[in-house]
Parts: C-alpha cells; structure tokens; sequence
C-alpha cells in the first residue's frame, strides 16, 4: 500500500507539473529544437516568470528525468523522455489534467451536492487547453485527425465546417486536404475561438475561413444561408454533448446538422467515444479517466447501438464506420462515423 501511496502521488506532482512548464512557455522554447538547449533566464524574462519558482519546477523536471543540465550554467535541455512527451505525449496531460483538472478537484464539493456543475462549469473547463490538449493528442499517422481527414477527402469538397473547432489546427488541415474554398469553424469558448483565428492567420486562411463564436445547435439560427450548404461536417469528441438533454433532444439536434449538409454530397464525418469496450478486459486504461470527467461535467457516452438509433432517428446512414484500436490491439472506444442523409 505504501508503494501504491507513494506512486500515485509522485504522478499527480508529475502531471501538474508537465502541465505548469506548459504555462510557463518551457515545452514551447523546446518545440522547434528539441536538440536545443534553453536558457532559464531568458525564458522567465520573456515570459515575465517568477524565477525562483521557476527553478524549482525545473529541478523536479529533472529529477523526473524530462530536463538534464545543459552545457552552460543556467541551461536545460529535453532528456529522451522530455523529447517524446515535447513531440507527441503533452497531449492527453493538456487536455486531462489542465482542461478537465478544474472539474476533477470539485468531485467531491459536486457529489455532496455542495455545488453543481452548472455553476461552476465556467471555470472549472478551461477550453483552451481542452481544445489545444484534443489537437496535440489526436495527431500522427493513424490517429483520430488522420482517420477524420482521410474519410472527408474521400470526395471533392467546396465548402467544411468543424464543430467544436478548438484550436483551428483541424481546420486548416480539412480545408487543405480537401481544397475547400471556404472553411468554417464553430467554438462555444471564447478563449479558444481566439486561438483558432490566430492559427487560422498564421496558417495563411484568415480570408478563406471563419470562426463563429456560437454553441452548435444555433448555427442555423446565426446564419441560415449554411443549410444545404456543406460538404462536408466534421465532429472530434463534440457531438456527444447533446446527449445531456436526452435522447429526444440529441435527435433534433442531429436533425439540425443534417440540415447543414448537401442533399446529395453533404457527409457527417465524425470520431466520438462509444462505451461498449469498457465492458471488456482490453479497454485501455485512459477509456475509464475519459468516461469519468464525462459523467462529472454532466456529458452522457453513447453505446454503438444507441448511436445507431440516434442516427436512424435523426435521418441519418452510415456509410463507414471504423474503431480506433492501439498498436497493441487495445480498444479505445474511440470510433470513425461516416454518415450521409438517408
């Protein structure tokens, strides 16, 4: 018991700190040369840090094995693992610990009933690092962006949208492979509909594309001239939000995406969770951390079968359909929907 006491602890510390040398600009001085060394001094003067603090959370990243000493005094430079987590695993730490942490800590205040999530909600899910933590988790060959971007490519496009666009990094990848002339992201989170444009104009977009600042069930409402308009509608890990006001509800809301979609091109192609795999013994073992901050922020999982009734429901087909597995075969509830108007 001691050891597991120990263990569990030490990864809290670890994660909270991963995700603190994020704030502090530290994995981004790393980003574009991770063979680079960075220096302390000019990392807290840019970034107006307070350098005492600074220099604690660096020794414990060394310690932890992420940072080794640089070759002058002052200096750090990424360890092997600093190197893998830098260029592929700050992910799921972004999105876990800093977008959903807020939430996570309030487990115990929501269960005895001492606040509910709707009042704290505003604070407790910080969406930009939600939408930044989703993007860095979900890229690479093989993974969620490039399962989405393969199934929307798979026929001409003039015109996407991606709901819950996040950071845009999605964007401008769909309207790139696709060579849509117009792009449209759909955020909610203020913090992270400013993100988007600015990557939307670092990425050269910025007359092609739009970000609309609106929930996803009032896009028509906001702009009408969108239905009929799409060819193709792109959903990662959104569209199960509408599950919490119930079944009826999740159907009049696919009801209104179908709406947006091309009568005879117009795809819905979506990567969401289905919870099947939580029932086995080869779920992997983030699938439950997923389940739980769902069930905390009130967002109810599907199963595959509920998904098809919502999908008959709403007037929906499912053209494809693919589950995302590891490279050891483990299920990760994650699945690839490819749905035209019925």
């Amino acid at each position: 018991m001691a050891e597991f006491v120990a263990d569990t602890l030490a990864g809290y510390t670890l994660s909270q700190s991963i995700v603190a040398a994020h704030h502090c600009g530290l994995w981004d001085a790393f980003e574009k040369n991770l063979d680079g060394a960075v220096s302390l001094e000019a990392l807290a003067r840019d970034n107006g840090l307070e350098r005492r603090y600074l220099d604690a959370l660096v020794a414990y990243l060394r310690q932890q094995q992420l940072l080794a000493a640089g070759d002058a005094p002052g200096e750090d430079r990424l360890s092997d693992n600093g190197k893998g987590l830098v260029k592929g695993g700050l992910g799921p730490f972004l999105l876990v610990v800093g977008g959903y942490g807020g939430v996570l800590s309030q487990m115990g205040p929501l269960i005895r009933k001492e606040v509910r999530f709707e009042d704290i909600k505003a604070n407790a899910r910080n969406g930009r690092l939600v939408a930044l933590g989703t993007d860095l988790a979900s890229r690479g060959p093989g993974r969620n962006y490039s399962l989405a971007l393969d199934r929307a490519a798979a026929s001409p496009a003039e015109v996407v949208m991606d709901l819950g666009c996040g950071s845009a990094q999605f964007l401008v990848a769909l309207v790139q492979r696709t060579q849509a002339q117009r792009g449209i992201g759909v955020e909610i989170d203020a913090k992270a509909c400013e993100l988007a444009r600015q990557t939307l104009q670092g990425a050269g977009l910025g007359e092609r594309c739009t970000v609309l600042h609106t929930d996803i069930r009032t896009i028509l409402q906001r702009q009408p001239d969108l239905a009929d308009r799409c060819d193709v509608v792109t959903g990662l890990f959104v569209v199960h939000e509408f599950f919490r006001a119930g079944f009826e509800n999740a159907v009049q809301e696919f009801q209104a995406l179908r709406a947006l979609l091309h009568p005879t091109r117009g795809r819905l192609v979506m990567v969401d969770k289905i919870t099947d795999p939580l029932d086995g013994t080869n779920a992997h073992s983030m699938m439950k951390d997923f389940e739980l901050f769902h069930q905390m922020t009130d967002q109810r999982l599907y199963t595959r079968a509920e998904w098809q009734r919502l999908f008959d429901a709403a007037g929906l087909k499912v053209s494809f359909e693919k589950e995302v597995t590891t490279p050891a075969g483990q299920h990760t509830g994650t699945v690839v929907f490819d749905c035209v108007r019925a």
